[in-house]
């Protein structure tokens, strides 16, 4: 299970500390295991999907540090994915463009296009604040 992977993790370095063991605290709160993305439009141009919390949006591949010849991102634990992942395993043939950040902490719907041009008209409305998000 990826989100016990990412308790143990958080766990094991410090970060998640709620004064009991991780299996007390998916006991208590067994929600904290659910990593569900879900499609919740699509069309020609554009999807909207749910990104779970603590999830990536996406994955900066390829990026090197400075000096080194390895990518700045590695996996951390089993399970460990992001929404650009879980979007390119349903659709290969499309390169995913988001038009708009979601923290990796929030919970949220997170708009993508199916191409450039198309993601470069949302993000100009984000730019220019014509359109906005809302957190509840």
């Amino acid at each position: 299970e990826p989100r016990l992977n990412y308790l143990t993790y958080l766990h094991g370095r410090g970060i998640f500390d709620t004064g009991e063991s991780v299996t007390d605290y998916v006991v208590r709160q067994p929600f904290c295991l659910e990593q569900h993305f879900e499609e919740i439009f699509s069309d020609d141009r554009y999807m909207a999907i749910r990104k779970p919390f603590q999830t990536r949006h996406d994955t900066p591949r390829g990026w090197l540090k400075e000096g080194e010849d390895v990518p700045r991102y590695t996996v951390k634990f089993d399970g460990d994915t992001s929404a650009e992942e879980w979007l390119q395993e349903r659709y290969p043939e499309l390169l995913i463009r988001f038009c708009h950040q979601i923290d990796y902490a929030t919970e949220g719907v997170l708009l993508a296009a199916k191409s450039k041009k198309d993601a470069g008209n949302v993000c100009k409305l984000f730019n220019s604040r014509q359109n906005k998000k809302e957190y509840l």
